[in-house]
């Protein structure tokens, strides 16, 4: 399965994937703000990505199951302070840990 960031009807930055077999690409998630990066981890079907706070330029990181991918279906957002600025610093697609960094001493 492939994945990759695109712009979707509505003009903004979602993770779509494609996979192997398939000839066609669908969105798998469909947040309301643009989507900046986002992480396979080793747990199937499991994706971290970022965007942004409301423009303050602090990253908020969440957990998403491609899954179950459709409108109801909820992101968890795993840095929920205000003025809190996250990051996937190491992930290894063969271990489930992931080292995540949070500044919120000097977040932007």
């Amino acid at each position: 399965m492939v994945g990759y960031l695109a712009v979707d009807e509505h003009g903004i930055y979602n993770l779509h994937v494609i996979c192997a077999t398939c000839s066609h690409a669908e969105p798998v998630t469909f947040e309301k703000k643009d989507i900046q990066l986002f992480w396979w981890t080793a747990v199937p079907n499991i994706v971290l990505f970022v965007r942004d706070n409301d423009g303050d330029e602090n990253a908020r990181l969440y957990k998403f199951n491609i899954t179950k991918a459709s409108p109801p279906n909820q992101a968890y957002e795993i840095s929920a302070r205000e003025d809190e600025d996250a990051l996937v610093f190491g992930n290894n697609l063969r271990d489930p840990k992931v080292i995540v960094g949070v500044n919120n001493e000097h977040p932007a």
